[in-house]
């Protein structure tokens, strides 16, 4: 690749990556969070599964 064209490509890929991939990331995030769900029936923090106990609270 020509020097002068990769020097200004660069730039400009730099910019489409904070103006428009991050904005739309954040957006579909926002919609789809893989976090949201809900927590088993029997779980005593949201992070647990029924039938492991915590070392700190020994439940």
């Amino acid at each position: 690749m020509h020097p002068l064209l990769k020097l200004l490509l660069t730039p400009l890929l730099l910019l489409v990556y904070a103006f428009v991939l991050t904005p739309v990331a954040l957006v579909v995030r926002l919609f789809h969070d893989p976090l949201r769900r809900d927590p088993a029936p029997g779980a005593t923090t949201y992070w647990s599964t029924p039938g492991v106990t915590s070392r700190r609270t020994g439940r």
